[in-house]
């Protein structure tokens, strides 16, 4: 299953399976990140749902539900770079960097693109 996320109609696509990690990896994040900014926790709300919602079918991710003016969107990049600085998977940490350039206005499109994922076989080491 695939899973779009978006910023302000632009984004790239994503494994459900990588999204819901990816994800689980921003949560414990955002538990220890200090001095949060007013819309994070509301965020990692948002976030767990969508977590929760892509164990079961295809859930999209938008930036912008909490996202809303640049303050906000400087204050969600230097999550993401916090997040980025955890030990993740390699897949993981390519979702989270396409993710600060998708946010930074660095990524346009919504045109699905191949992004060299691996497959189902690789990510789960089979």
């Amino acid at each position: 299953m695939t899973c779009f996320v978006e910023f302000h109609a632009a984004g790239f696509w994503c494994r459900g399976e990588v999204l819901r990690v990816w994800i689980a990896e921003m949560l414990a994040a955002g538990k220890k990140y200090p001095n949060p900014p007013p819309w994070l926790p509301t965020a990692l709300g948002y976030w767990d749902a969508i977590r929760s919602a892509a164990k079961y079918g295809r859930a999209d991710l938008r930036f912008e539900v909490n996202v809303t003016n640049q303050q906000q969107q400087n204050e969600c990049i230097q999550f993401l770079e916090t997040v980025g600085r955890r030990k993740l998977d390699p897949i993981v940490q390519r979702a989270n960097t396409l993710a600060i350039s998708l946010v930074r206005g660095d990524l346009a499109g919504m045109a699905p693109t191949v992004l060299e994922y691996w497959s189902n076989e690789e990510w789960l080491g089979n």
